[in-house]
């Protein structure tokens, strides 16, 4: 299992989403997605991945960003 580490910038966000909906992200990667803040390419990200029943883990920092 591959688990690549990502701060959920905007256009890796994006890039995640587009290599889904091309079904090009092997079931055997689970994108480890620490968000800073909640923006809408997040939350269009997550809905994605909930749809395709593709893994995604999201963990918070609380001593980064404004998830407190």
């Amino acid at each position: 299992m591959y688990i690549p580490y990502l701060r959920a910038r905007q256009f890796e966000l994006i890039a995640l989403r587009e290599l889904l909906e091309q079904h090009k992200l092997g079931k055997m990667i689970l994108p480890l997605v620490e968000p800073i803040k909640l923006t809408p390419t997040l939350v269009l990200t997550i809905e994605a991945f909930i749809e395709a029943k593709h893994p995604i883990a999201v963990i918070l920092n609380p001593t980064v960003g404004f998830f407190l």
